[in-house]
């Protein structure tokens, strides 16, 4: 799978992810996950700075927006990216080539993605004073729950990858130790 996964419509996203082809698989999707529900939260500030009771800062909520907008257009990015590094990693293998700088690639990528999801629920937490009321309320839950379970997602496949490396390197210790840092995230 060498095209964007964002090229195809939702639905051969879904015959895909539910193939035999190892990619996309639970990082990509996750990604999607993530963007996604940033998009809902965009969505949610959209209509909340439109309310003629809205009294915030519209500044702060325009920057709030960009910058929610920004993370998610990363995780367009990340989701392609655990594709290609997954199917480089794969060819190594079948290559008899040494894999383990295109595992460390694998581990990289849904790591630099679960440092956007963090980014996008800090958004979430800066947000949540405007969306407490009016029926956008649960949608705000539901982009917060979604990120949160695309993390777990992230994180999973990181720890999974881990095991592929010795136990004594030092890159696996440092990701490991990376990895704690988003226990507070995955505990609210």
């Amino acid at each position: 799978m060498d095209e964007s996964i964002w090229a195809a419509p939702l639905g051969e996203l879904r015959e895909k992810v539910a193939g035999l082809d190892p990619v996309p698989a639970g990082v990509a999707i996750s990604a999607v996950t993530a963007s996604l529900a940033l998009a809902l939260l965009a969505k949610v500030l959209e209509i909340v700075r439109k309310r003629r009771t809205f009294e915030g800062d519209p500044h702060q909520m325009e920057a709030l927006l960009e910058a929610v907008r920004r993370e998610s257009f990363q995780l367009t990015l990340a989701a392609d990216a655990d594709v290609h590094a997954f199917n480089r990693y794969l060819e190594c293998v079948r290559n008899k080539e040494d894999a383990e700088e295109a595992m460390r690639d694998a581990i990289r990528v849904p790591l630099e993605a679960a440092r956007t999801v963090a980014r996008g629920l800090a958004l979430c937490r800066e947000a949540e004073p405007h969306c407490q009321t009016g029926m956008t309320a649960s949608d705000f839950r539901v982009a917060e729950a979604l990120l949160s379970g695309a993390m777990r997602g992230m994180v999973l496949s990181v720890e999974s990858n881990l095991r592929q490396l010795a136990e004594d390197d030092s890159f696996r210790h440092q990701i490991a130790g990376e990895l704690r840092g988003f226990d507070s995230h995955l505990r609210r």
